[in-house]
């Protein structure tokens, strides 16, 4: 747990300093770079590269080609699979990228997923503020983050909201897009009413309804979302295998 470590290399703002020895600077684009600090490897070029690709894809402003593969890599692994992952970067950086297993689970996952995410993203009317419901039907394996990130780039939403429904009582939010120059869209005041947390342009929460009213947790979403955005009436898209359907509440 965080609290019972020594040493922490952190810079989330909702995460508040807890350990004895604190490498922590909420201003900083991506923990990684204070793990660096920690470790004293602000001069080694493998530990600078890997730091630069874990800025673009934790600031969501992925650019670079290296950045796509290993967010893409990392992001459809199991559990194992990004252990075996994270060796790797360890000794090799980002040469690990041409190991034959690690490009196995970009193509895997990552380009086909993707493919499937770009055609959901055609379906959606680019608006500043976008909000999404995905029940709990196969979509393909797509990443909710990726999507947010997509309709970002394709028109300038400025905040994306999903919810995925993982099961009957369990709820996943995700929230990103929010243009950290252009308040007043902030994740983090949905996102930890939610009980989760992360950084103005990209949070995300997991909660559970009420065991005996499975369907509070749609509710609850909905909610937050109207208090957040002082308005009465919310526009929710509901995604399905091969449509979107628009809902107000």
């Amino acid at each position: 747990m965080p609290g019972k470590v020594l040493i922490r290399a952190d810079h989330h703002r909702t995460n508040k300093p807890c350990a004895k020895v604190e490498f922590y600077d909420p201003e900083a684009p991506c923990s990684a770079l204070m793990a660096m600090k920690a470790l004293d490897l602000e001069n080694d070029p493998i530990a600078n590269s890997l730091v630069k690709v874990a800025i673009e894809t934790d600031t969501a402003n992925i650019t670079s080609d290296e950045a796509e593969k290993l967010d893409l890599a990392v992001r459809f692994a199991s559990y194992p699979e990004k252990i075996f992952i994270v060796k790797n970067l360890a000794i090799n950086g980002l040469q690990s990228l041409s190991n034959s297993r690690i490009g196995r689970l970009i193509e895997r996952g990552g380009y086909r997923a993707k493919r499937i995410m770009l055609k959901i993203a055609d379906k959606i009317p680019i608006k500043d503020v976008i909000n999404i419901y995905s029940p709990p039907i196969d979509l393909g394996g797509i990443s909710y983050r990726q999507l947010t990130i997509e309709l970002q780039h394709r028109g300038g939403a400025k905040m994306v909201n999903i919810l995925l429904r993982l099961s009957r009582r369990t709820f996943r939010y995700y929230c990103g897009g929010a243009d950290r120059d252009s308040p007043p869209y902030d994740c983090t005041q949905v996102a930890t009413k939610l009980g989760g947390g992360g950084h103005k342009y990209a949070s995300g929460a997991q909660y559970k309804s009420p065991f005996f009213n499975p369907g509070k947790g749609v509710e609850t979403f909905i909610n937050t979302l109207k208090a957040y955005l002082n308005v009465d009436r919310l526009e929710v898209l509901e995604l399905a295998r091969d449509s979107i359907r628009t809902v107000t509440y």
